[in-house]
């Protein structure tokens, strides 16, 4: 068995956060969403079909109106549905970009283990990076990037995932003559063992401010069912929990 990508979208956008609909979400998935935005503001609520995601890891550079903030948030949707409605409502107006992905295969309860985050600042190109340790076997690892220019200007920033990473998804929501930059990416890879993983951002001539998110994705996970005989301890088949 193992985890597998279903689908994903994404928007940008300035103010509070625009709903995206998701056509159809199946039967048992997890949907990650990841949020990257300018300044000081936050999500404050985020709903898929009007039921409330869960907040994994909010991260950020802090303290100026270029501060770039990454928010790793999740959903498990044990009936799927159509025309699933996902409403994020950010704090305070800001620039942002933000994407959901759906995955097939995870564990219903506390899907995701070794949540680990990272940020950092400097010219273009800047390499966000985040170290998720090693875990359970079969898992998906996942990242989640902001970048935000320090400066206004005309440019769009674009990100590249690290070598052996896929990325599902990226939203750039470009800079001008009197507004930052600001883009989303999200990547993931297979790994069982300790993996830093990384994406490059890039807009030329510009400095950047750079948030992630890294956590990993899990299997089910199987127990043992035991019963107690008159000859001892009688072990029966493995049974996942979900």
């Amino acid at each position: 068995m193992a985890i597998t990508f279903v689908g994903k979208a994404g928007v940008t956008g300035v103010g509070a956060g625009e709903n995206l609909t998701i056509g159809t979400v199946p039967t048992g998935a997890i949907i990650m969403l990841s949020s990257a935005n300018q300044g000081n503001a936050s999500l404050s609520t985020l709903t898929v079909g009007g039921e409330s995601a869960f907040l994994e890891s909010t991260h950020s550079t802090g303290g100026t109106s270029a501060d770039a903030r990454c928010e790793l948030w999740w959903y498990y949707s044990r009936a799927g549905g159509t025309n699933v409605v996902v409403s994020p409502t950010y704090s305070a107006s800001t620039r942002h970009a933000y994407s959901y992905y759906i995955y097939q295969g995870s564990a219903a309860t506390t899907p995701l283990e070794f949540t680990s985050s990272g940020t950092g600042t400097g010219a273009s190109p800047q390499t966000a990076t985040v170290t998720v340790a090693a875990g359970s076997a079969s898992r998906l690892l996942f990242q989640a990037v902001a970048f935000v220019t320090t400066a206004t200007g005309v440019g769009t920033i674009t990100i590249a995932p690290g070598v052996g990473q896929t990325e599902e998804d990226e939203e750039d929501l470009p800079g001008t003559a009197s507004l930052v930059a600001v883009s989303e990416e999200s990547n993931d890879e297979s790994g069982q063992g300790q993996t830093t993983m990384t994406a490059v951002g890039t807009d030329v001539g510009f400095s950047m401010n750079w948030a992630t998110v890294g956590t990993a994705i899990m299997l089910p996970r199987t127990v043992k069912k035991v019963e107690r005989s008159q000859t001892g301890f009688v072990f029966h088949q493995p049974r996942r929990v979900r």
